[in-house]
């Protein structure tokens, strides 16, 4: 199986990486150290991915490629190399290393699955999220038979899950909705369920649903909200706890999102909604000292 990390909301320097389970092995021309194992020489690779040696990474993937004779592991060193010409910004390489790498696993609907997946994901992180959507879509109705099965449960919930959050960003909360309230119910890592959560807190405050937007921002707060997520999550909860009268609460987690680090809402709104509740807690001359810094 080719294992995918995880999308939440944002990557930094984190690569997507997608390797093969089986063992991969050396040919007798092997251009690495013949004290090498084949083993040794993916995490190596992958150590260089990770930590931001894309070129260097590239440059590894490349030889193993080369050095490979079983069509499946050079499919899953073409997609580390997709993985690299990604994070360096060379999407059209990236395509094409995807495209060459499909052919070699006809047959195997799991690696299949999979390697239309990492080319919907180059669309995410292109910001393409239309196509990304579409591609998601066109995967469910493809391998629809092969995605119910028990072998197939956790690339379906994979699926899903990206649709739900790239729903999000375009954004489109009604369809959003429905397959939010299916993935927060998946076995998911606890970053990603946080990540879930806050999705479905969102999706419920502008669908104006404010009740249930509270209970999935408490339930994320409970999981640990993640550092990327900070401002917009203090934002929005306050928001929904303005809409339902809890102005004390509501003041807090605006306070909260000034103190939290980008990416977050324009520091004008938070001023804003922060002089609004303190009217309402009767802080008059602390929601104009509000009012003129929202202003400038």
């Amino acid at each position: 199986m080719l294992a995918v990390c995880a999308v939440c909301t944002s990557h930094s320097n984190a690569a997507i990486i997608l390797i093969l389970d089986r063992r991969r092995r050396l040919s007798e021309n092997s251009v690495l150290p013949k004290n090498s194992s084949m083993n040794d020489a993916i995490e190596h690779a992958h150590r260089l991915c990770y930590s931001g040696k894309f070129d260097e990474a590239l440059a590894q993937f490349k030889g193993l490629e080369s050095d490979s004779v079983d069509a499946a592991d050079k499919a899953g060193f073409l997609l580390d190399q997709a993985t690299c010409y990604s994070e360096l910004g060379r999407m059209e390489e990236a395509r094409a290393c995807v495209a060459k790498a499909k052919p070699l696993i006809i047959g195997d609907l799991e690696a299949s699955v999979q390697i239309d997946l990492f080319a919907a994901k180059l669309f995410m992180k292109e910001g393409n999220n239309e196509d990304a959507i579409e591609a998601l879509s066109c995967l469910l109705g493809t391998y629809a038979e092969w995605l119910s099965t028990k072998q197939g449960e956790s690339l379906y919930q994979e699926i899903q899950t990206e649709r739900a959050f790239t729903l999000m960003h375009i954004p489109r909360y009604e369809e959003a909705r429905p397959i939010l309230e299916s993935v927060v119910k998946f076995p998911l890592d606890k970053e990603i369920e946080a990540c879930a959560r806050c999705h479905l807190g969102r999706c419920y405050f502008e669908l104006k649903e404010d009740s249930l937007a509270k209970e999935q921002f408490l339930e994320a707060n409970r999981i640990g909200v993640p550092e990327d997520w900070e401002a917009n999550f203090h934002f929005h909860f306050g928001y929904t706890l303005y809409n339902l009268r809890s102005f004390k609460e509501a003041n807090r987690e605006f306070v909260l999102c000034l103190q939290s680090g980008p990416p977050g809402p324009p520091t004008s709104l938070t001023y804003k909604m922060l002089a609004a509740t303190s009217r309402k807690l009767g802080e008059f001359a602390q929601a104009r000292l509000f009012d003129k810094m929202a202003e400038s």
